[in-house]
C-alpha cells in the first residue's frame, strides 16, 4: 500500500513540475 502511494505521489509531483516549468523540466 505504501509503495503504491509513493509511486502515485511521485507521478503527480513530476506532472505538476512539468506543468509549472512548461516543458523545460519533466514531462509525460
Amino acid at each position: 500500500m505504501g509503495l503504491v502511494w509513493f509511486i502515485l505521489i511521485g507521478l503527480i509531483a513530476g506532472w505538476l513540475a512539468g506543468q509549472i516549468t512548461r516543458g523545460s523540466g519533466f514531462g509525460l
